[in-house]
């Protein structure tokens, strides 16, 4: 399932500049499961992309996992980009440069920080 709903993904991404970017909120799915679905997503973005994605389970659990390309990590570090989102869903994550993963408590808000984490990759690129 995590890999036919990543291909969807794929072909439903943005590009900014010569990036690849992709946001998603999905419904109950795990922190795990979003985790190999942007594992088996990052290699299908041929050069450099960033993978967002979130998931509320319940009404009181958010789930969000950001992935980077390493071609594009030093650009968008994956731990940095979740740290400054995750605070609109009442929450707190980070990680690595090319991996990050965090949660929250107020799903309502995920939209907002999908719509933030684009807009901090767009002013990363310069665009």
């Amino acid at each position: 399932m995590a890999k036919g709903e990543a291909a969807r993904l794929v072909a439903n991404a943005k590009q900014i500049r010569d990036v690849t970017f992709i946001s998603a909120a999905l419904k109950d799915v795990d922190r795990e499961v979003l985790a190999i679905m942007a594992d088996a997503i990052r290699p299908a973005l041929k050069g450099s992309g960033v993978v967002v994605l979130a998931s509320a389970d319940g009404a009181a659990k958010v789930s969000l996992v950001v992935a980077v390309t390493s071609s594009l990590a030093k650009r968008v570090h994956a731990g940095e980009l979740l740290k400054a989102v995750a605070p609109l869903v009442q929450g707190s994550g980070g990680g690595r440069p090319e991996f990050a993963q965090g949660g929250g408590k107020d799903p309502s808000k995920i939209s907002e920080a999908l719509k933030r984490s684009e807009e901090m990759v767009r002013r990363a690129l310069g665009s």
